[in-house]
Formats: structure tokens, sequence, C-alpha cells
């Protein structure tokens, strides 16, 4: 099933548990989301502040279906897959999907495995299928003049590709470059240093995805 609930009940209560419909928008900012079944459908999940999306957990799957979208607010708020057994957690996306990525003052956050405190142990085996579109927002990130590197994507295994990419945001006077990692299985956005590019902006692929 598919529950999102905060994870800081008021002293005395029960944490607020609520099943969620796949076709539901679903706004986090300092709560949790957690996918420990088939989800599949329409949906939009915008994640900001400390909030937390287990997309899935051990044994569950996401299907992020043309037309949906995942968007990863600032630094702080973690996407991704727990678990306690070391099952398979797998994204997948499909044509048309949104995964989007906006940057804050600082950077990015990024879609990887993360401890989520729901489980006594964390132990998973992640896994994301890549398609449809990845939108990176760089307009709120206060600049900083050196090259940059952030890891955007991080788990086990790593399949599929991005159909399209949009960079927004960035300075003319610097490149961007996406790199699509399936020996390390990760996708890393990395800036030129500032005064040193012309607004490209790339996508390239290392090993066989």
């Amino acid at each position: 099933g598919v529950v999102g609930r905060p994870r800081k009940p008021r002293p005395g209560a029960d944490a607020a548990q609520a099943d969620v419909a796949p076709s539901d928008e679903i706004d986090l900012t300092g709560g949790r989301f957690a996918n420990t079944g088939a989800f599949a459908g329409a949906t939009g999940i915008s994640l900001g502040g400390d909030g937390q999306a287990l997309l899935a957990t051990s044994g569950a799957s996401f299907d992020l279906r043309d037309g949906s979208s995942i968007t990863i607010a600032g630094s702080a708020a973690k996407a991704g897959f727990d678990g306690g057994d070391g099952g398979s957690a797998v994204l997948r996306m499909n044509e048309g999907a949104d995964l989007a990525f906006t940057a804050d003052e600082t950077g990015f956050g990024k879609l990887a495995e993360f401890r989520s405190g729901a489980f006594d142990t964390s132990k998973v085996t992640s896994g994301i299928r890549l398609d449809g579109n990845l939108s990176i927002d760089l307009s709120e990130w206060k600049a900083d003049p050196k090259a940059q590197k952030w890891v955007l994507v991080d788990v086990d295994q790593m399949i599929g590709k991005f159909d399209d990419l949009t960079i927004t945001g960035m300075a003319r006077n610097r490149d961007a470059l996406v790199r699509v990692d399936y020996v390390s299985d990760t996708v890393t956005l990395t800036l030129s240093d500032n005064g040193q590019g012309s607004g490209r902006v790339r996508m390239v692929e290392a090993g066989e995805a």
C-alpha cells in the first residue's frame, strides 16, 4: 500500500496515516510518503524542505507514467529507497514522465537509497529504469564561480535512457554536462567554471544501458 504521514507527530499523538490514491497530487514539505506495494497511475509528487519520499521499499515498485512527475526541490529533501531485508525496490519511468530537480541556494537533493528510520536496519537493492524527461532548475542556486558537480541519481542498478533534458536558470557563461553512467549507476550534473562556457548543455552516457 501507499502511506503518507508526518514524521514528527505531536507529543502523545499517533502519526497520522492515510491511503494515497495513485491519481493524487502529493505535496511533501517535512513529511514522509512511503510506497510499500505496486504504485502505478497518474501522479505528481513534489518534495521539498526535509520531506522524505520512499518511492519503493523492499519488494515494492513505482511506475511513473506518461504525464506524471517527481520533483525534488532543495538539498535537504530525500527521495528514493529503503528497506530492511535487502529486497528489490524499483522506480520505472515511462515515456512522457518527468523527473525534476530544483536547486536551493546550496544545490540539489538526490534520488538514492537513504535511511528513513522506518526500518530497524537499512538494507535494500535499488533500481531505476530511465525514460521520459530530466528537468533541472538552477534558478535559486547561489552560484559559485568555481566548477560544480552534483550526484542526482545513485542506485544499485540503472537501465534505460532519458528522452530529453531541460536545464533552466543557468548563466550563459557556463556549460552543463549531465553524465548517465551505467558503470557506477549514477546520473551527475557538472557545471563549468563561471566564465568558461557559452550556455551549452550536453548529456553523455558511459557504459551500456
